[in-house]
């Protein structure tokens, strides 16, 4: 998918679950890599919403428990 089609899912509340449980779910970590990769230049985007900025939030942990 592309950023902006990302970015779209992720502001929707019910999009954004389903990211949520792909990042959170037992996909390989070169999957959910890509993943935040083409979302990155979305997450403004998607940080204005309820739903899009606890994703944000969600993303930045995983991608921080990873780094560690």
């Amino acid at each position: 998918m592309s950023t902006a089609d990302l970015a779209r899912v992720g502001r929707d509340p019910s999009g954004s679950r389903v990211l949520e449980a792909l990042l959170e779910g037992t996909a390989p970590a070169k999957v959910k890599q890509k993943l935040l990769g083409n979302m990155s230049g979305g997450f403004g985007v998607m940080a204005l919403t309820g739903s899009g900025s606890f994703l944000v939030e969600r993303c930045y942990g995983w991608a921080t428990s990873v780094m560690l």
